[in-house]
């Protein structure tokens, strides 16, 4: 009933509602209605109570709450929440064997958080948006590319809508605005391997939203979405619209309709790139992006190779 009623408050969020308003609406007693504030506001919602005004969710409130995600979210999802984790995909795998599909873990802190190739996703509480998906996708492994594709779309989507600013989508991972990371994106997975195709893939996605001053270290690479904006952006509101596009491109991705955006949007086409793999790095080109989202590039002797995995520099143009 709590949920029902912060459904409410934040319709009208900044504006005061009754108390009999909420109680006549949902068919309880005012006193119910004063007993489930209170258990909100233990929660750590910020509820302003005034005699002959009712109650008013406050325009700053901004915790991550699975019913206010869920109202209008697309019934396919199932969303948890939890105030802190070690790493919302280290949770899902644990828990693997136990999950439906389309089940969505979000999280106000990530104490773990990871990246690829092993790298740290510093996660700090009530600046960003961290999750993960659980996905059973009807796919063979060398597709699976396909469902972080999917996932930059959505996420670039979410950011221009909420934001009005393009961003820009770095092969095969990265959301940047400029020359920063925003978004960063790690899907793991389990393999049938006698069919070669994905039993689950988990999706974890990690978003920077409200401005925080960031780690010396990562400072130079990496940024808030709201560095660039003026808006202030409800992430409950913001992590609904990344999920809704994520199963808009999806549901399709058979089709592929994700990859005329993902192109249109991708910082690497057509630039001098460096490609670093685990025991060499060299010079090529970027030249297109594939119908499973592998990254196609042209090396320095006229040779094409089809990337399905590695780390991409773009190359400084000499003064």
């Amino acid at each position: 009933m709590k949920y029902e009623i912060l459904r409410i408050l934040n319709e009208r969020k900044g504006e005061y509602v009754s108390g009999q308003a909420i109680a006549d609406e949902l068919g309880i007693s005012r006193v119910s209605v004063s007993k489930q504030v209170k258990r909100l506001k233990e929660d750590g919602f910020e509820i302003l109570s005034q005699t002959r005004r009712g109650y008013q969710l406050t325009m700053n409130n901004d915790v991550l709450n699975a019913a206010i995600i869920e109202d209008g979210l697309d019934p396919f999802y199932h969303v948890q929440v939890v105030n802190s984790v070690d790493s919302t995909n280290n949770e899902l795998k644990r828990n693997a064997n136990d999950l439906p599909d389309g089940f969505v873990l979000a999280a106000n802190e990530q104490t773990a958080g990871r990246g690829r190739n092993g790298h740290d996703f510093h996660s700090p509480s009530q600046n960003g948006i961290y999750f993960s998906m659980f996905l059973k996708p009807d796919l063979p492994i060398n597709q699976a590319l396909k469902v972080t594709a999917c996932s930059s779309m959505a996420v670039v989507d979410a950011i221009e809508k909420n934001y009005g600013i393009k961003p820009r989508v770095k092969w095969v991972n990265d959301v940047l605005i400029g020359q920063k990371k925003v978004c960063g994106i790690l899907c793991e997975g389990s393999v049938e391997m006698n069919l070669a195709k994905l039993e689950y893939i988990i999706v974890g996605i990690g978003i920077n939203v409200h401005s925080y001053s960031m780690p010396e270290e990562i400072r130079s690479i990496a940024g808030c979405i709201e560095d660039f904006s003026d808006r202030r952006v409800d992430r409950n509101l913001f992590l609904r619209d990344v999920l809704n596009a994520f199963l808009k491109y999806y549901r399709t991705i058979d089709k592929n309709t994700f990859l005329p955006r993902y192109k249109e949007y991708s910082c690497l086409l057509g630039k001098e790139i460096n490609v670093i793999e685990p025991h060499c790095t060299y010079a090529a080109k970027a030249v297109d992006i594939n119908d499973r989202a592998n990254l196609v590039i042209e090396t320095s002797d006229g040779t094409r190779k089809v990337l399905s995995s590695g780390e991409i520099h773009i190359r400084e143009k000499a003064q």
